[in-house]
């Protein structure tokens, strides 16, 4: 064998020996850092991995769970309604309150007789009498001129004014004395509305409360000579002798329903009836339902 030979079979000797020294301590610590001294650059290519994760998804090893970001980046996720529980705002209501006449007992009560119809909605067990009896009274005399006007008289926002019985002149009561009269029977639930937007009526009535309201008599804005002023121990005052109190139990796009207690109308025409209530300060008086909607017992409005 010549040297060629020789030398060709010395080299795959040697290099057969090292590939098989190589394999066997790759198998015997598989997880082992090569240190520095035996492959400098494969540990600096290893450490600038750690410490830079590459960002390229094609470098992921093939076995690793594949995150679709052509999924994530071209499909946006469906947005989600979420659902809730108002219900539709009813375009017309009308609850069952059972009505009340005020005579022949109480001529001038109309606003204690709408009370007792709206605290006996709420459960109370109180009748008119009871409340004629307890609303605050404004004893002051009524004082006429010559021409039978009234120079003075009681102030309808302190206490009710002349007789209620109507064995003499009477006049009425505001809310304010109503207000207070009512919490007695349903503390923490009575609600002045008084000043408000006749949408807030409405809201009420949506949730099942009746509104106690001052109007008049004509369900409709009067003239301003159907007013008179009159002195009071607080102040002069602006008031009709037309004035009066019923029970809003409904409406819809047309009409309000109402319990009067003078049995006279069940239903006026709606923006005659807002108008009549604007004139008269908006005073309005409810309690809180404390009742589902969907719960209510309603009629429909016919």
């Amino acid at each position: 064998m010549d040297n060629r030979w020789r030398q060709a079979v010395l080299i795959i000797v040697v290099v057969g020996g090292i590939a098989s020294a190589c394999s066997f301590n790759q198998a015997e610590d598989k997880l082992a850092m090569p240190t520095s001294l035996e492959y400098p650059d494969l540990q600096d290519k290893v450490l600038s991995e750690v410490q830079e994760p590459s960002l390229d998804a094609s470098a992921a090893p093939s076995s690793a769970p594949q995150a679709s970001t052509e999924a994530t980046s071209s499909q946006s996720p469906t947005p989600t309604s979420i659902p809730t529980s108002t219900p539709p705002i009813p375009t017309s209501v009308k609850l069952h309150v059972p009505l009340i006449l005020q005579n022949p007992e109480l001529y001038n009560g109309c606003e204690v007789t709408s009370l007792a119809m709206l605290l006996q909605s709420a459960g109370v067990d109180v009748d008119k009498l009871t409340l004629a009896q307890a609303i605050k009274k404004d004893p002051a005399p009524r004082v006429e001129g010559d021409d039978d006007q009234v120079l003075s008289w009681g102030n309808p926002d302190i206490g009710f004014v002349g007789s209620i019985t109507g064995d003499h002149y009477g006049y009425g009561v505001y809310h304010e004395p109503i207000v207070e009269l009512a919490e007695q029977y349903l503390p923490d639930r009575i609600v002045d509305l008084t000043g408000s937007q006749w949408q807030r009526v409405e809201d009420y009535l949506n949730m099942g409360s009746p509104v106690w309201v001052i109007a008049n008599s004509t369900f409709d804005e009067l003239a301003d000579d159907d007013f008179e002023t009159w002195d009071t121990a607080t102040g002069s005052i602006r008031a009709t002798m037309k004035e009066h109190s019923v029970l809003v139990i409904g409406y819809d796009e047309d009409f309000i329903y109402i319990n009067d207690p003078l049995g006279i109308a069940d239903q006026t025409e709606k923006d005659a009836f807002v108008r009549a209530w604007h004139q008269m300060g908006s005073q309005a008086i409810s309690y809180d339902a404390r009742t589902p909607i969907d719960q209510i017992t309603t009629e429909t409005p016919s």
